[in-house]
């Protein structure tokens, strides 16, 4: 064979590497796509219909040092399996304020249950986490539609205020259903939410379950 044919067979073999190469990132780009249109398919939330004695005056969230150490630990932990537990996210006290006053928790894992979210914090398995006596049910779905989180499937969800013995608030959401959520109470007043507050979790809960929020009154508050 001519020394020519030989760099013409290696110049062939190259491209048909890049051109495998070009095949698996497509491949990959189309998979991703998939993947997200997939989530994109989450339900709608909604608020129920609340009313002007629904809520409480003012939410008392007193800013603490420690809960941007919280929210890290909590986006860290990890459950008896080794999955991550919890999704976290901020909940400021006031539009006017930066800092964060809360946190809004959500699990992730059907292990990660309320006691939990303060032995994650202090990484004392000891930790004792106040909860509140009530809790309120702040969305549902639309249309007959249910919602799925922690191996739950219902369509409400109920939020409850968790004090952990350092000082750190937070609320604690997760999805109820049937006659579950009939314990619930209708009411933010209960759990010392505010108008303000109850849009905000509203909101960041809807997108830590990677759901719609319809709601118009809560995104005219929270804007």
């Amino acid at each position: 064979m001519a020394k020519g044919d030989v760099h013409a067979l290696e110049r062939l073999a190259k491209s048909d590497r890049r051109a495998d190469r070009a095949t698996r990132r497509l491949i990959r780009k189309l998979g991703r796509t998939k993947r997200n249109r997939k989530a994109a398919s989450h339900p709608t939330l909604t608020s129920p219909p609340f009313h002007a004695m629904s809520f409480a005056s003012e939410t008392n969230l007193i800013y603490h040092e420690d809960v941007l150490t919280a929210k890290r630990r909590l986006s860290k932990a990890r459950d008896a399996h080794g999955h991550r537990a919890f999704y976290v996210d901020e909940l400021s006290g006031s539009l006017d304020v930066e800092e964060p006053r809360g946190l809004v928790v959500v699990p992730r894992s059907q292990l990660a249950a309320p006691e939990r979210v303060g032995q994650c914090i202090t990484k004392d398995e000891h930790t004792r986490s106040t909860t509140s006596a009530d809790s309120v049910i702040v969305l549902h779905t639309t249309d007959n539609t249910t919602i799925q989180c922690a191996g739950v499937t219902g369509n409400k969800v109920a939020v409850c205020k968790l004090h952990v013995s350092n000082g750190t608030t937070l609320f604690y959401a997760r999805v109820v259903h049937g006659a579950d959520s009939s314990s619930h109470s209708c009411s933010p007043w209960r759990v010392g939410l505010d108008k303000k507050t109850t849009a905000s979790i509203q909101h960041v809960v809807a997108r830590l379950m990677g759901a719609k929020l319809d709601c118009g009154w809560c995104s005219s508050l929270s804007a």
